[in-house]
């Protein structure tokens, strides 16, 4: 992990959980991602990019349908850990808005404007918010 601690020299990224990256220093942590070693250097420039970002916390979810009865989901957390086990215990995913909009659109989509479906989908965004997503109970319309 010494060349990661080489990637955040000068750059004004600060270990104490604050970022003062900006922009383009957040973009170009994105194509280490792809060459990252191993997982736990993956999970630490996925943290340092939402970090930089100004973010409370990221999820990068990824769906892949097998075939018609099978789904796969991978996903890289940088929240609250409890947030994680939550979605996967309570099977959030059957009614997570931004996997729904993932799903049919590939375009970046701000909380703002991600419009709910269902009742179900603004209890989805509630229970984020109150467990690790703070931003998002003033930011999503649902």
């Amino acid at each position: 992990m010494l060349h990661l601690q080489k990637i955040t020299e000068g750059s004004g990224y600060q270990s104490s959980g604050h970022a003062a990256m900006n922009d383009t220093r957040v973009l170009q942590l994105l194509p280490l991602i792809a060459e990252a070693g191993s997982t736990g250097e993956v999970i630490t420039l996925f943290r340092w990019a939402v970090e930089g970002l100004g973010a409370d916390g990221g999820v990068f979810l990824s769906c892949l349908r097998d075939d018609a009865t099978r789904t796969s989901l991978r996903s890289l957390w940088a929240c609250d850990p409890s947030w994680a086990a939550d979605y996967a215990s309570q099977r959030r995913f059957e009614h997570d808005p931004w996997l729904r909009y993932a799903s049919t659109d590939a375009e970046p989509i701000r909380s703002s404007d991600l419009a709910c479906s269902s009742t179900e989908e603004t209890a989805f965004i509630r229970a984020a918010a109150e467990c690790v997503f703070h931003a998002m109970a003033d930011t999503t319309p649902c």
